[in-house]
């Protein structure tokens, strides 16, 4: 009798496990650590490319998704451990999105998706994201404007139709058109969204642009959580075009303390070396050596905290090919004057 009792919670354990999400058991996949109310297995014919999630708005911008296709009869609770890498999860059932509780906020506590419907007419999907995957943005249009009798700024404006879970926008520039290189244009903070389905403009004066340069500008779309996808570009050609030469500029500050800039104009892609020489002609510091720079103006950082008060002479070799180009320039460590 103890043999056939010991054979049948042996079967009972066997049909427990049976299931992917053994009911009320926490089970760990895809670094997701999920529990149901009931029994449910996974589906291996859903995957990231089921229509219902082809289908979102954000689809194309998705960070890292999971979709799980669930099997399952009845009604089932289902809860996603708090997860602060994965912070949106939503089922689809019923032919429709449902999003869990908490959804727009970070989750400190578990991601709740109540009496999931596996009797509804389609299939059931658990779909967890880094990022918003309901956000949409329909623009209207995206401008930059030059205006040559206020040639101190750049008007940027956008028109949008519609707005779904967006938080704010920010605005990126380049002075050429490459996203790798564009930088947050610093005196935009997030500029609020509205959320509506009617057309909002949006408007910003970029005091800071390029003078003689192709400005670029983007847009950053943020969710709820900051996470966020690029819009654009938008080009403006800003005064009359910079012809890039050989110059070399005056170090500022000059003098200084700790550290001062020194900037360079190339007429042609070159490769550039500078050096710091001491009062004796001694190199005390290598700022670049034989880096390539493209033909525009280019900026160096040089920290000279380390070195003794005293007048310095930058030597800058640039090397192209027309044949090489020398320059030299002063500049005076002196921690008193410059505070």
């Amino acid at each position: 009798m103890k043999c056939y009792a010991f054979l049948f919670f042996i079967l009972c354990i066997g049909m427990c496990y049976g299931y992917d999400f053994p009911a009320g058991i926490p089970t760990e996949i895809f670094g997701l650590v999920i529990t149901s109310s009931m029994n449910l297995n996974i589906r291996h014919d859903i995957d990231i490319n089921h229509p219902a999630i082809t289908a979102l708005p954000h689809y194309d911008y998705l960070v890292e998704p999971i979709a799980i296709g669930l099997s399952g009869t009845g009604l089932a609770d289902i809860v996603v451990a708090q997860n602060m890498a994965y912070t949106f999860t939503s089922a689809y059932y019923g032919s429709a999105w449902h999003k869990a509780n908490p959804y727009v906020e970070l989750p400190f506590d578990d991601m709740l998706l109540e009496q999931v419907d596996f009797e509804a007419s389609s299939e059931v999907i658990l779909l967890v994201c880094r990022n918003d995957p309901f956000m949409q943005v329909i623009f209207e249009s995206f401008t930059a404007v030059y205006d040559e009798t206020e040639p101190h700024k750049v008007t940027v404006s956008w028109t949008t139709t519609s707005e779904t879970w967006l938080s704010s926008f920010r605005l990126f520039r380049n002075h050429s058109n490459d996203p790798e290189q564009m930088e947050f244009v610093q005196f935009v903070q997030f500029v609020p969204a509205t959320n509506t389905d009617q057309p909002h403009t949006y408007s910003f004066d970029d005091g800071n642009m390029w003078v003689g340069y192709t400005n670029t500008y983007w847009l950053k779309l943020m969710d709820n959580l900051n996470q966020g996808y690029f819009y654009g570009p938008v080009s403006v050609a800003v005064g009359s075009p910079y012809v890039p030469q050989n110059t070399v500029y005056s170090v500022v500050p000059n003098p200084c303390d700790k550290e001062f800039w020194c900037a360079f104009g190339l007429q042609d892609s070159s490769n550039v070396s500078i050096v710091l020489l001491d009062a004796n002609n001694n190199v005390v510091k290598e700022i670049c050596h034989n880096e390539s720079y493209t033909a525009q103006r280019h900026m160096r950082r040089v920290q000279v905290f380390d070195l003794p008060e005293g007048l310095y002479r930058i030597y800058y070799w640039i090397e192209q090919v027309s044949g090489p180009f020398y320059a030299y320039g002063d500049v005076l460590i002196d921690r008193e004057k410059s505070k």
